[in-house]
């Protein structure tokens, strides 16, 4: 696997009775996994207790959370939070969400809930995505060689509508596949004449390499 999606994951099984949780055991094989160069985007939502998933996979735990989280904002019917694209990490690969198809689709999201981002707490987090009002709505950190992309609100329906935006949420989820699987190939991009560093997981196990020349060196 290249990509672990945790929606609405309760940080323990004793967070929510009947709901399984994530074990000492997973979390610690899933922190491994993420700084071995894989990707992991964590969704909000009900089964999300702030204090429970700082003590799990914050600081406190497995320090994977880009920022530690607060109690969640929920909007009023009338006046539900807006994404604002304008305020996309130009840098980053939601960039492309500051223009033209996803700008508008974008803005035009509802979300009715957010769980609030401790923008204090930074520990290498960043945000790449904010609402209107300022409160983030998504985050990432890197972890080692990996990544970890907080989204702030639900990955379905039950907080927001932006799943039913397809225009946007779908290519949120096709740009993030595609940036956080792609990881792994930054460390090759090298300039012409400079030498390939390469150090495979296998290296420790005896290993015959062959170059070029046909040799053999073990």
């Amino acid at each position: 696997a290249d990509l672990c999606v945790l929606c609405n994951v309760p940080a323990s099984a004793s967070d929510r009775p009947g709901v399984p949780g994530l074990s000492p055991e997973f979390a610690a094989r899933l922190a491994q996994f993420v700084k071995d160069g894989k990707g992991l985007v964590v969704g909000a939502g009900d089964n999300v207790i702030p204090a429970r998933y700082n003590a799990v996979l914050g600081a406190a735990g497995v320090n994977l959370l880009p920022f530690e989280l607060k109690p969640a904002a929920e909007a009023k019917p009338e006046q539900p939070f807006k994404p604002a694209p304008d305020s996309a990490d130009p840098a980053s690969f939601l960039g492309r969400f500051r223009d033209e198809p996803y700008r508008t689709v974008t803005a035009d999201a509802d979300v009715a809930k957010v769980l609030t981002l401790d923008e204090a707490s930074k520990d290498g987090g960043r945000v790449l995505l904010r609402l209107t009002d300022g409160k983030p709505l998504i985050a990432a950190k890197t972890v080692g060689e990996g990544e970890v992309v907080f989204v702030a609100t639900s990955l379905d329906l039950t907080w927001t509508n932006w799943p039913a935006r397809a225009g946007s949420f779908l290519s949120f989820f096709r740009l993030a596949l595609s940036h956080l699987t792609g990881r792994g190939t930054d460390a090759a991009n090298v300039t012409a004449g400079d030498p390939l560093v390469w150090h495979p997981a296998e290296a420790t196990k005896p290993f015959e390499l062959v170059r070029t020349t046909g040799a053999e060196q073990k």
